[in-house]
């Protein structure tokens, strides 16, 4: 930071009185009350950038450095007047100073923002350590060192305009759900969204020609270095930000920045397409496609099959701050009748997850969403509800058809209609919201389990599906009957869920066998019927068939539940008993419902049950 020389002079001048102040500063600084008190008090004083400095240094390395950031946040706030409805509070950057290394000037424009034409700066905002140092209206604001250096670079040889969320939303909590649906419009509204990537790494410049409309060299000219310098800048943190999305594909104008660097999002997002295509479809160029797709869907208005499912599972890897942001940070992306949940803070969330499960049946009449908790089973702490803030693996692969998995295989799109196609009904969830009200029918318990389920490892996966697959028939031979070709038929149509009948001749068997048994167990009911279910399948477990799901399910009684479901009854269930969800099924017989499902079930030939699901 650089001072005038009157500011010098001015600090010269005071500093008998500033020695005595740090003293008791220094003596006092076990209270932490009395030394907040203290910086506070001191903090717009008339000594100016060394009062302002000392204090700010004095919270960093003193003892209550855990909560330095909370206090300077607060004097921060100071600084900005609240805003009135309809108004946007914007900063106006002052241009560059002529002398080397000068401060950051900026002034508070509070006006409705149709009146005056704005830029958005989409930053990495999860750094949140305050300690650099910017004058606003002359008053000291700290803010963090990568927007301090987006700030420094930004500015120009005019006055801009600029709306910071970090800055310019008052943002309590409780004012976030108003605040989320403010910033879609200020996203849609601004003139542009500038995206700061940090300084730009070394050798940038060499990049330049790839970002022209029609650029005349490729990845392919070089010996690797230029990828290699472009992966750098899709590996910066803005990348992994689950709001990056909506601050991407909402603007009408993007512009990249990078150091000094501008570039339009449309020729930046021609070099994202060349470097997927020469990095083999590296993790960090898939992300940044990915985003750069979503941006063009919006933009176009085109829909997602699945809705707010669809954009959670592709951004289920990004970051956030807090977990409910996992879906309330995707609701700008969708028109408002997909919007099938409402942003509240007041609920936590697993509560969040709940509704949300729950509002996607309702709304599609599908149990798909149910699926996806297979990839992250947790024993006897899973749940019917996906928690998108835990990982989730590629298998196994779902016989409903939807693959959800860039290593799956559309083996049984639209194959099978175990539930004769009839939508789910609208479910609810009960008691303390941990239970889930399904529709369907049983068909048959489990008698035995294979002694293992097939789990490969990638380098001897052949060997080991080899290995199970031999331990599997040794297991049907010996709970089957003595009909050693019926057996044989049974078995192959289990382990290939059906596949093995079919008249194509370009199907890889050995791959259906892998996508079928993956993570999996094969299973042998009661009624002497062989099965392939979940890896965690077990004697006693329920095969039912749920409205809702084109494959059969499987239950798992939950008895650490069912002492508590008792209250329940006065919702006109039939029983009280729970299940947990443990993943689909295939059994041969049952995949395709003989008959009209809607008249069976309105003529009482059918009995339909409730199932409780618990998580």
């Amino acid at each position: 930071m650089a001072w005038s020389k009157s500011e010098i002079a001015c600090m010269v001048l005071a500093s008998p009185i500033i020695g005595p102040i740090y003293a008791v500063c220094w003596i006092i600084r076990r209270s932490k009350h009395l030394a907040e008190a203290t910086l506070t008090y001191f903090f717009y004083s008339a000594w100016g950038d060394l009062i302002h400095s000392i204090a700010t240094n004095w919270i960093r390395l003193g003892p209550q450095r855990q909560s330095r950031n909370e206090i300077l946040r607060k004097k921060n706030a100071a600084v900005f007047a609240p805003l009135f409805p309809g108004e946007t509070r914007l900063l106006k950057l002052h241009p560059r100073q002529h002398w080397p290394n000068s401060g950051i000037y900026c002034e508070v424009v509070s006006v409705p923002r149709r009146e005056i034409q704005y830029e958005v700066v989409s930053y990495d905002s999860r750094d949140k350590e305050l300690c650099r140092t910017i004058k606003v209206d002359g008053h000291h604001v700290m803010v963090t060192d990568h927007l301090y250096s987006a700030l420094r670079h930004l500015r120009a040889d005019d006055a801009r305009n600029l709306w910071i969320e970090d800055l310019s939303t008052d943002g309590p909590d409780k004012e976030r759900e108003g605040n989320q649906q403010y910033k879609e419009s200020i996203l849609r509204e601004a003139f542009q969204v500038i995206i700061w990537l940090s300084a730009a790494p070394r050798k940038l410049k060499r990049l330049i020609p790839l970002f022209d409309e029609s650029p005349s060299v490729s990845f392919e000219d070089d010996s690797g270095s230029m990828a290699q310098i472009f992966s750098e800048l899709l590996k910066r943190p803005w990348w992994n930000r689950l709001w990056s999305v909506q601050e991407l594909a909402l603007p009408p104008k993007v512009i990249v920045q990078c150091g000094k660097h501008r570039i339009p999002w449309s020729n930046f997002a021609q070099t994202i397409d060349l470097s997927y295509i020469d990095s083999n479809h590296s993790v960090e160029t898939s992300r940044a496609k990915t985003m750069a797709l979503t941006r063009t869907k919006y933009q176009s208005e085109i829909s997602y099959e699945y809705g707010l499912l669809s954009l959670a599972w592709e951004f289920r890897d990004s970051q956030v701050d807090d977990n409910r942001d996992k879906l309330y940070a995707l609701l700008g992306l969708l028109p408002e009748e997909e919007r099938i949940i409402k942003v509240d803070y007041s609920k936590n969330v697993d509560q969040v997850y709940m509704d949300f499960v729950q509002a996607w049946i309702n709304h599609y009449g599908s149990l798909l969403i149910l699926n996806l908790t297979q990839r992250q089973q947790r024993g006897p702490h899973s749940t019917w509800y996906p928690r998108w803030f835990e990982s989730f693996g590629d298998y196994p692969q779902f016989f409903c058809g939807s693959t959800f998995s860039s290593h799956s295989h559309n083996f049984w799109e639209g194959k099978f209609s175990a539930d004769g196609g009839r939508r789910a009904p609208n479910c609810t969830h009960l008691g303390d919201g941990r239970l889930l009200r399904l529709q369907g029918f049983s068909h048959d318990t489990i008698a035995a389990v294979a002694p293992s389920a097939y789990e490969p490892h990638s380098e001897k996966a052949r060997a080991a599906w080899d290995e199970c697959r031999k331990a599997w028939w040794e297991f049907t031979t010996t709970w089957s009957s003595d009909d050693r070709e019926g057996i044989s038929q049974e078995f192959w149509l289990a382990i290939t869920a059906g596949l093995v009948d079919s008249e194509s001749g370009t199907i890889n068997y050995e791959s259906v066998q892998r996508a079928t048994c993956e993570q999996r167990r094969l299973f042998i009911t009661e009624n002497g019927q062989l099965g392939v279910g979940p890896s965690t399948v077990a004697p006693g477990d329920r095969v039912c068939v749920v409205f809702g799901s084109p494959a059969p399910f499987v239950l798992s009684e939950c008895t650490t539940c069912n002492d508590d479901t008792s209250g329940n009854q006065d919702s006109g269930l039939a029983s009280s008993q729970t299940w947990r969800y443990l993943g689909d099924a295939y059994v041969h017989s049952i995949m395709h419902y003989a008959g009209d499902v809607d008249d069976d079930v309105r003529t009482g030939r059918l009995y339909v049950e409730d199932f409780l699901l618990c998580g």
